[in-house]
């Protein structure tokens, strides 16, 4: 086949397509330049469709394979002709060729799970446990929010005092209120020391070397060490010569 890649852009353009992927090769189920998926391209990345992720089949590598079987129509009459092409070359699941496991359309109807696939679905099922928890969310997934919930939460919280009245006057209470404290009162001596041992502690396993041999670096050592670490060593190799282990 020496077929020339569609322009998707200027299709899309005139409005919903019908499009197909044909076969690079020679099937079981069908030869070569034969289609084995047909669906229709809607909505404002519609130049996308063809290219997006499927479930059902895979997106050929070559591009030039991607087909368009009917252009410039409305999602009514893309739906039809989806409807059509799919009934007039059939589903693999009905004696066809083509890998669409609904029979198009917004619906799904005709779609039905192999055996292969309903084996899976039962053993993710198999040892769950269903609390009463997760039922209250599965039941909450499917419930539309009413904004009037959340005013009623809202008056609920300010009645109990557990409503967050972090604003901006507050805000400015508090920075006025740290200003005044001196600096040790955020971060004493000891917090320092505390931050600083954790982090040589992370350096010194980084390294493969103790925390002890760590701390007793000394500057012109540190810098042979790291030197070293940089050409691959690691352990006690980055001491030997530099500090007694």
């Amino acid at each position: 086949m020496n077929l020339q890649p569609v322009d998707f852009k200027a299709v899309a353009a005139k409005g919903c397509y019908v499009y197909c992927y044909l076969r690079h090769s020679d099937s079981k189920t069908a030869p070569a330049g034969s289609p084995y998926y047909v669906g229709i391209a809607c909505g404002s990345q519609r130049h996308r469709r063809p290219f997006g992720h499927h479930d059902s089949c895979p997106i050929p590598f070559d591009r030039s394979l991607v087909r368009v079987l009917r252009s410039g129509l409305t999602i009514e009459e893309a739906e039809r002709w989806e409807i059509f092409f799919i009934a007039w070359y059939g589903r693999e699941a009905e004696g066809g060729i083509l890998l669409n496991r609904a029979e198009g359309g917004r619906v799904v109807a005709g779609w039905k799970h192999s055996e292969e696939s309903k084996g899976r679905l039962s053993a993710a099922q198999k040892g769950r446990k269903i609390t009463w928890a997760g039922k209250i969310s599965e039941s909450l997934a499917h419930r539309t929010w009413d904004p009037a919930w959340t005013e009623r939460a809202i008056e609920a919280r300010k009645e109990n005092g557990t409503l967050n009245t972090r604003n901006a006057e507050n805000i400015a209470k508090q920075k006025a209120t740290n200003a005044k404290k001196p600096r040790s009162a955020f971060r004493t001596p000891e917090m320092i020391a505390k931050t600083k041992e954790t982090k040589q502690r992370k350096s010194a396993a980084q390294l493969g070397i103790t925390y002890e041999q760590y701390a007793a670096l000394e500057e012109k050592e540190w810098r042979a060490l790291k030197a070293r670490f940089r050409r691959g060593k690691r352990g006690q190799e980055l001491l030997q010569g530099i500090v007694t282990a």
